[in-house]
């Protein structure tokens, strides 16, 4: 039965490959597969496909250069399309929160029509949209992707009131706040200067940042002992902000925000802001703030933030993003398919210890009561860390909360990021809508 195609999304969409990827070992025929002997004539009608290809090889030299036909392995040295022919070609319409199926791209050696395929998912974004605008919050956007490939499985963005007009999910001015608090985490775990289990002394609230507790500690009968696992779990922001000072140092935090690609070209094959921190290393408050994401100054784009958990979900290796599978001429022969480039950000003991912290989360955190019986049904064996992060921004105005995360079922991974921006009233919490998308997409995994 042939599938019935979304009306929300172009008919250059497809669905994407499946987690376990094609061998690359050969296949050799055994004993059993040998072919019988056939008769004559079925022999000379099976030769008429095999002489048909031959002529459309013939044709195919006939028509092209020997040069193009000896590199036809690199498209980009074929047809001059590369990477970032495309991004110009769509990335306007995707800020528009648009996606062409068909794109006239401007290469250094000539123009194309392309029709271009999206690694979305349609099935997996449309239910994103209905959820989200089943709640219907003022504004949110939630990105999928998967860690291995890269590939942007979903992209959504919702504005209730249409007074803005482009796609939240590429959108580089929401305050990060909390989500920074994985850089600082990785930072002090990749140095050595702290372990999951290392423990802190702290006096005031949880999610209070103050100078006296900062910067002149003092030990008293209100001083609490905490864990960097349980300071990371329930967001404890004094914490953060010594670690940042006096653990990790303020060149160190800048680069690793670097690492994790802030102050920089996100790289992602459409155009996208960059992501922005601000802090001072000779000002020691501004490096607090930062470290605890107790900032304004720090911004972030959701599919920035779906890098952030993708990296530590692949074992400390980023694969660059990609929102394009492949694209065609629309006359026929392939102009472009994605081959994201890939590098080490840590080790993965790094990342292992990354993914403890975020356990704690789902589970003793933060996010608790949104996966409270989550881990008591059909995905007790799926392994889901996130963080959370909750700051009141501007851009847009309204209280901004996040949830950014992974889930891994053995087979299948992804990673996920979820802000949910309100003026007044709550109605959903990102962490419960990235509960939604997770059940959603391993569905079928907790099946049979």
């Amino acid at each position: 039965m042939p599938r019935k195609h979304n009306p929300n999304f172009p008919r250059g969409y497809r669905h994407s490959q499946s987690y376990n990827l094609p061998s690359t070992q050969p296949i050799y025929a055994s004993s059993s597969d040998r072919i019988e002997p056939r008769s004559l004539s079925r022999r000379i009608l099976s030769w008429i496909p095999k002489l048909f290809l031959a002529g459309v090889v013939l044709v195919t030299f006939s028509l092209y250069p020997e040069s193009q036909l000896e590199t036809s392995r690199d498209f980009g040295e074929v047809w001059g399309v590369q990477k970032h022919h495309l991004s110009d070609s769509i990335s306007e319409e995707i800020f528009a929160n648009e996606f062409p199926s068909i794109v006239t791209i401007n290469s250094d050696q000539s123009n194309f029509d392309a029709i271009v395929h999206y690694n979305i998912k349609p099935d997996l974004n449309s239910f994103i949209d209905d959820t989200i605008a089943r709640y219907g919050p003022d504004y949110a956007a939630v990105v999928v992707l998967q860690p291995h490939t890269g590939r942007i499985l979903a992209m959504s963005s919702f504005v209730k009131d249409n007074s803005l007009n482009h796609n939240l999910a590429v959108h580089s001015g929401f305050p990060a706040a909390s989500l920074f608090k994985i850089v600082t985490a990785a930072a002090a775990i990749d140095t050595g200067v702290a372990r999951p289990g290392s423990i802190y002394q702290y006096n005031g609230k949880n999610s209070s940042l103050y100078k006296s507790n900062v910067l002149r500690h003092k030990t008293n009968k209100w001083t609490r002992n905490t864990s960097l696992s349980q300071a990371f779990a329930l967001s404890i922001n004094t914490v953060f902000g010594r670690i940042g000072i006096y653990d990790v140092g303020a060149e160190t935090l800048k680069t690793y925000a670097d690492v994790f690609g802030f102050n920089r070209p996100v790289p992602v094959d459409f155009s996208i802001e960059s992501s922005k921190t601000g802090f001072h290393s000779g000002d020691e408050w501004s490096i607090a703030e930062a470290a605890s994401g107790y900032t304004l100054d720090t911004t972030i784009s959701p599919v920035h933030a779906a890098m952030l958990a993708s990296v530590i979900a692949n074992d400390g290796v980023l694969v660059e993003p990609s929102l394009i599978d492949f694209a065609v001429d629309t006359s026929g022969p392939l102009l472009y398919r994605s081959e994201p480039d890939s590098a080490r950000v840590f080790d993965k003991k790094t990342s292992d210890e990354l993914r403890v912290l975020m356990r704690a989360t789902v589970k003793k955190g933060s996010a608790k009561k949104h996966f409270r019986t989550f881990f008591k049904g059909p995905y007790v064996n799926l392994d889901v860390g996130g963080k959370t992060g909750s700051l009141t921004g501007q851009n847009p105005k309204g209280k901004t909360e996040w949830f950014v995360g992974y889930g891994d079922s053995g087979k299948d991974k992804v990673a996920i990021a979820a802000v949910v921006v309100n003026k007044e009233k709550w109605y959903i919490k990102p962490a419960r809508l990235a509960r939604f998308v997770l059940e959603e997409y391993f569905k079928h995994d907790t099946q049979g």
